[in-house]
């Protein structure tokens, strides 16, 4: 087996990969810190991936103030989030919800936040690990 980084030699076989086993044209591989290939001897693509940039919505509230001015303060929160993403040309922003906290859950729906039906998984990289 062979890891190499992607050239653009290998999209037309990425791009029948992806159609034909995951729905989709390709990844936008912009997004990407570092994409790479791993064929066989032979150059026959066995899988493909990298390292996307995913935003994420990191947002601590004071729960001792009120629930009206905390609703208020959520939103422009929001708002410069969604902002940073479109200006960093990100197409989606991710929360990381826990999942027994209903009231949180529905203050995110309301701003059109959706679950999503993949399962979140999650590897510690660092070296305090």
């Amino acid at each position: 087996m062979i890891t190499r980084l992607l050239v653009e030699t290998d999209l037309e076989r990425v791009r029948a990969i992806c159609k034909r086993h995951y729905d989709i044209n390709e990844p936008d591989f912009s997004k990407f810190i570092s994409v790479v290939v791993i064929t066989q001897d032979d150059g026959q693509i066995l899988g493909f991936g990298g390292v996307e940039l995913l935003p994420e919505a990191t947002i601590f509230m004071n729960k001792d103030a009120p629930a009206l001015s905390r609703g208020k303060a959520l939103k422009k929160l929001l708002i410069v989030a969604e902002t940073s993403c479109i200006l960093g040309q990100h197409s989606h922003l991710h929360a990381f919800v826990d999942s027994e906290d209903e009231t949180w859950i529905r203050a995110l729906e309301s701003y059109a936040f959706k679950e999503v039906k993949q399962k979140v998984l999650i590897l510690r990289v660092d070296q305090d690990g």
